[in-house]
């Protein structure tokens, strides 16, 4: 499998994930740090984080689709 690093900055429900963003996935427990992000032979997003923060932290990767959610980011209602 080959991946190509992303360059530009990698757009999340709005706001742009940034190194040490801290994020909620599907299906796992905790927080994880973003790192970096890379692209598929298919063009798919892969973040490579580090986490679940303050536990047995290791790398991993996950799509962008599996991003529930940005840790602490305040939900806007409708103005």
């Amino acid at each position: 499998m080959s991946s190509m690093k992303i360059t530009e900055p990698v757009m999340f429900d709005g706001q742009v994930l940034t190194k040490g963003t801290e994020l909620v996935i599907y299906g796992r427990r905790g927080r994880y740090r973003y790192v970096d992000a890379s692209l598929t032979s298919e063009g798919k997003t892969v973040l490579n984080l580090i986490g679940p923060v303050g536990y047995k932290e290791r790398f991993s990767a996950v799509y962008l689709e599996n991003i529930k959610n940005i840790y602490g980011a305040k939900k806007r209602g409708k103005r």
